[in-house]
């Protein structure tokens, strides 16, 4: 199910919730070029989730997309470029901040909501990690992060997208201790192919959108036509509802 996806048509028999990430390097640059790709889908992503904005919180509303409401995490103080977050949301879900997993540092900046949808309570966060940063530091906070999601009775679903800036495709330590700390909290990453390109680099897979239960999944890759930076847009599109009581319903 990870493959290179045409972004015409993602052709699912039922709707799944429809999850979009990517690194867009600089809302200011890019930000235009990705609304215009987005507006020639055939189907509407419900969720957006933006790394490297390269904004503070009060610039968001310079950034609105029609349907959609935005929640926006300022950079780093005094830091111009690699940092900021954003997530989108589909105006007719509703959503919350969660305070304790939100976090703007040298070493890691996350974004985590509680978001309800059609009746499913689910935790989504974006993740970005700063190459310059701490990896000790990252790896402590990614994993008291991920504790408390796999801790939390109010649902089963998890996800967890962004720029790791971690090589899935490098059999190194770093990945090792990565997919210790995501797989220990029961964690998956839907995505296996290349998703930083750049000329006179290898590529890498350092982007990812990771999951709570993998079985939900139904689909998931890369958009390759909608490329605005260096980074690939990674999608995954996760069956929300449970399925457990649909034999309920009238």
């Amino acid at each position: 199910s990870n493959k290179r996806i045409n972004a015409q048509n993602f052709g699912f028999d039922r709707k799944p919730l429809a999850i979009f990430s990517n690194n867009i390097d600089g809302m200011s640059q890019n930000f235009d070029s990705l609304l215009a790709k987005l507006s020639l889908l055939h189907n509407r992503f419900d969720i957006l989730a933006i790394t490297e904005t390269n904004i503070n919180e009060t610039h968001k509303n310079l950034y609105a997309i029609p349907g959609y409401t935005s929640t926006f995490s300022s950079k780093y103080p005094n830091k111009h470029k690699g940092s900021g977050l954003g997530i989108y949301v589909n105006e007719s879900f509703t959503g919350n901040v969660i305070n304790e997993l939100t976090i703007i540092s040298p070493d890691i900046e996350t974004l985590f909501m509680e978001i309800s949808y059609q009746g499913q309570n689910f935790n989504f966060g974006v993740v970005y990690r700063p190459p310059s940063g701490n990896l000790k530091n990252f790896n402590q906070q990614i994993e008291k992060i991920l504790n408390v999601l796999s801790n939390k009775e109010s649902n089963n679903h998890s996800i967890v997208c962004g720029d790791f800036n971690i090589n899935l495709f490098k059999n190194d330590l770093n990945k090792s201790k990565f997919e210790n700390i995501f797989f220990g909290n029961c964690f998956l990453p839907t995505i296996s192919l290349p998703t930083h390109e750049k000329p006179g680099c290898d590529s890498s897979c350092i982007d990812n959108i990771l999951v709570s239960d993998v079985n939900n999944v139904v689909g998931s890759g890369l958009l390759t036509d909608i490329k605005v930076s260096h980074h690939y847009p990674t999608v995954c599109f996760y069956d929300i509802i449970d399925t457990n009581n649909e034999g309920n319903e009238d």
